[in-house]
């Protein structure tokens, strides 16, 4: 064979391995890109493993900081003779903090105080992004919720925080209140919201003190006839009016 021709089917093969490797990487380039697009639909749809198994530990997260304070106030009931009546959730770290501080009607000492080193030692914490339902919203302590046959008639100390609509329906699942992805449980009163700041008039504080003795006003009551999906249920969430697109989850700390 002549030294031409050989030079000349050389570089044709050279050519063709080099076009073989492009239409190889155009497809690798395709399917990579294929599987990302379905990774992030999938990702993003409500009912994806990925989004149910994030929605759950959201939820624990915020069900395990209510148990965290739970065990605050039971320990500094305990061990420091503090009462309903003298714990104190107050701190500056509120947005504000009027409604919880009860002043001279707790120990100075601080030995009642749950978010101080003297009493509870609970850290403060904001709660997570993911779950709000409104921007800037943070958790509340309130004596104004009671929960048909959980402990007696009075209203119990509940820790709550409004969420969104995914957060709502899974607490409400793991609980056992609904199931299957349904809908909140409507209360059917749209001021039964705990917005952020808390009013003192909702949050477990100087309002509920009368005298020394805790009042425990029972405003708002699940589990009775027009929502008996949360009778007994320590932990739920419930819409406050019709299309409300307001959501409170609820647990309860302290039965009374």
């Amino acid at each position: 064979m002549r030294p031409s021709m050989t030079v000349q089917t050389s570089q044709r093969q050279q050519q063709g391995n080099i076009l073989f490797i492009i239409l190889i990487a155009v497809a690798l380039f395709a399917a990579l890109s294929f599987a990302v697009t379905q990774s992030m639909n999938s990702g993003g749809g409500k009912n994806s493993t990925a989004t149910n198994e994030k929605t759950q530990l959201l939820v624990d997260q915020i069900s395990q900081y209510s148990s965290m304070v739970a065990t605050a106030v039971t320990r500094v009931i305990m061990n420091n003779s503090c009462s309903l009546s003298t714990v104190n959730f107050g701190t500056p770290l509120w947005q504000d903090n009027t409604a919880y501080d009860l002043g001279n009607l707790t120990p100075a000492s601080k030995v009642c105080d749950i978010f101080n080193i003297n009493g509870g030692g609970v850290v403060f914490q904001k709660p997570p992004f993911e779950v709000l339902n409104t921007n800037g919203q943070e958790y509340g302590f309130t004596g104004h919720l009671a929960i048909t046959d959980v402990g007696t008639a009075i209203s119990e100390l509940s820790m709550v925080i409004e969420v969104n609509r995914d957060i709502c329906i899974r607490a409400n699942e793991q609980d056992r209140v609904t199931s299957g992805g349904a809908a909140p449980p409507v209360l059917g009163n749209a001021s039964a919201r705990f917005e952020t700041p808390l009013p003192a008039s909702k949050a477990f504080g100087r309002y509920d003190i009368d005298n020394g003795n805790n009042r425990f006003p029972a405003t708002f009551v699940l589990g009775d006839s027009s929502t008996p999906q949360f009778k007994g249920h320590k932990m739920g969430c419930y819409e406050t009016a019709t299309n409300s697109g307001i959501f409170v989850f609820y647990q309860v700390m302290i039965e009374r």
